[in-house]
């Protein structure tokens, strides 16, 4: 029965927790759990149920804007990264996002920030974002899967990575002001 408890209550981890508890429920399974949990033929159907759980999840998404220089407002739902692990995992793995969302990663306090592509398979437009909302850097047309530095160039408050072209289409540029919580709109 005890045995029983813990595998429930690994699996409402899995809907609910964050990728770090996650890895460590996972590894707590399998250095204290997997043998009896193998004798009774589990080990394996839980981890599946585990991983199906925790990526089925949708994003909390939030309205986020950038407006133009020349006043055009486009608009955006975003996914925030707000916690270490989250922000280590950023858009890695994923294989497709819809044209108007992205990944809003803020920093507390601003900071120069340093992005890359490991394991990610989209190609990204990068904006950098001081702390009044205004677009510092662009980082466009990101090379899948790359190791290479990706800077901000100066502190920052955040990055929002957006779906590669999303730039170049609306003509987003350098002193565009966004618009989202995070910002000190004057």
């Amino acid at each position: 029965m005890y045995l029983l408890r813990q595998e429930f209550a690994f699996m409402r981890l899995c809907v609910s927790g964050d990728q770090d508890e996650i890895v460590m429920g996972v590894r707590l399974m399998f250095n204290q759990k997997v043998l009896s949990w193998t004798k009774r033929g589990l080990a394996v159907p839980t981890l599946m149920l585990a991983v199906s759980l925790s990526q089925a999840r949708e994003p909390e998404l939030e309205a986020f804007s950038v407006t133009t220089h020349d006043g055009t407002v486009i608009e955006y739902n975003v996914e925030i990264a707000r916690t270490a692990a989250q922000m280590r995992r950023g858009l890695m793995f994923r294989d497709s996002m819809p044209e108007n969302q992205g990944m809003l990663f803020i920093y507390q306090p601003d900071r120069v920030a340093t992005m890359w592509m490991k394991n990610t398979i989209l190609s990204l437009d990068m904006l950098f974002i001081d702390s009044k909302g205004l677009i510092v850097n662009i980082a466009e047309n990101t090379t899948p899967f790359s190791l290479a530095r990706i800077s901000s160039g100066e502190p920052v408050r955040a990055v929002v990575e957006l779906n590669a072209g999303q730039v170049e289409k609306h003509g987003i540029q350098i002193g565009d002001r966004v618009n989202h919580t995070a910002f000190d709109q004057e």
